[in-house]
């Protein structure tokens, strides 16, 4: 099994070492890691260090942040899935239902069976 529903494909259990409570928490420590690190560069790294420790800890910084969007878009992209995955089962469980297009044929042709004499003695009138 892949790990969906069998007829929505939504997820069930989420994989206990990857969910979505997990990358936001990821991507809380990433921004507020970056933080920290924004907040000490500027006070302390930014004098006189080596050129090497430097670009090590702005690269860190900046790995930091990308990580903190790469979980945001992550998350966003697993929102609008949840929310496709929802529409699908609405449409499914209206119009996508058998029962629920057989009812609503019914109810056509007998729509059309009750507006045809009367569109057909409003022509014999005409004549």
């Amino acid at each position: 099994m892949n790990g969906t529903k069998k007829k929505s494909g939504s997820p069930t259990a989420e994989p206990p070492f990857f969910n979505q409570r997990i990358w936001r928490a990821i991507g809380a420590v990433a921004i507020a890691g970056a933080a920290l690190m924004a907040w000490h560069g500027a006070a302390e790294v930014t004098r006189a260090v080596p050129r090497p420790y430097f670009i090590a800890y702005w690269g860190g910084f900046v790995l930091l942040l990308l990580i903190a969007l790469y979980m945001v878009l992550l998350d966003l992209r697993y929102i609008r899935l949840q929310l496709l995955v929802g529409r699908r089962e609405a449409f499914r469980g209206t119009v996508g239902d058998e029962a629920f297009r057989r009812a609503l044929m019914t109810a056509q042709a007998a729509n059309a069976k009750e507006s045809a004499p009367a569109s057909a003695t409003a022509s014999d009138r005409r004549e």
